[in-house]
């Protein structure tokens, strides 16, 4: 594990503890002018049960925690605009903070990479429609730019946390789990067209879906999680039986007593450096 620098610490520390509470600051002051509850009211709580939804039912892969919320907070921005994704990354940050316990530092920094994100892909977002590209594009366009910038982000806090380097964090982060990011994104943009084509109510089975792919995913990756405990047994018993018999061996035969078990233990050796 490559330690960060201490320039990197600092450049992080006020990443964390300056830009993203002043990002939190201005794009819920950038929200507020379009906050119209009444006339946005079954979009608001529609959002609302799919954040609280997919906050909830998250699952694990076996590098991180994820949740269908991203997919959520795309789908809002494409359909809505800004003000319903901050409104589900606010959601969110409040429920994950008081499941996970979180302290208000790093509640508010998870805030601000959301934010942050949301701010980027936005202005991609207004740029893309001015210049008229064509809608099925222009979603692809967003998902990558998302999936992008999330992960450049999420990966400040996680080396900060961890005190990981940062390139070590994004290529990690870029080289596990990104295709099951991509798909999920994928889906928040495919139900934003739904929404777009069919009004309010294609959220109904939107939710639905959402709430059975987390199922499955959860269902997978314990799946995945299980079946690795179970090789991990396997090499315990195949090393424990292997120096059991080199044991035998060498006590038959003290010619050749220790050769037995330096052979063990040297396969052994070969199977970790080879993965």
């Amino acid at each position: 594990m490559q330690l960060n620098t201490q320039s990197d610490k600092l450049l992080q520390r006020l990443i964390i503890y300056a830009v993203f509470p002043t990002v939190v600051i201005f794009m819920v002051l950038l929200a507020l002018p379009h906050w119209e509850p009444k006339g946005h009211l079954p979009v608001l709580v529609a959002f609302t049960l799919l954040t609280i939804v997919c906050s909830f039912a998250s699952f694990r892969t076996p590098d991180a925690t994820l949740t269908l919320n991203n997919a959520v907070i795309l789908s809002g921005l494409l359909l809505w605009g800004e003000w319903v994704a901050v409104w589900s990354c606010l959601l969110e940050v409040i429920i994950l903070g008081f499941l996970f316990r979180s302290s208000v530092t790093r509640t508010l920094a998870n805030a601000g990479q959301m934010l942050s994100t949301v701010l980027i892909v936005g202005w991609v977002h207004t740029c893309l429609e001015a210049f008229h590209v064509p809608w099925a594009i222009s979603d692809l366009l967003l998902i990558l730019a998302y999936w992008l910038v999330n992960t450049l982000l999420c990966a400040i806090l996680i080396s900060y946390y961890s005190s990981v380097r940062w390139k070590s964090a994004v290529a990690n982060m870029l080289t596990r789990g990104s295709a099951t990011y991509i798909m999920l994104l994928i889906i928040g943009g495919m139900g934003a067209r739904l929404v777009d084509q069919y009004g309010v109510l294609a959220l109904i089975p939107l939710v639905a879906a959402f709430v059975i792919i987390s199922v499955v995913l959860r269902q997978y990756y314990e799946s995945i999680h299980k079946l690795a405990q179970k090789m991990d047994e396997i090499k315990s018993f195949n090393h424990k039986f292997l120096t059991a018999m080199a044991a035998s061996i060498d006590a038959r035969d003290h010619y050749t007593s220790g050769h037995s078990q330096r052979v063990i233990k040297s396969i052994f050796v070969c199977k970790i450096a080879l993965g």
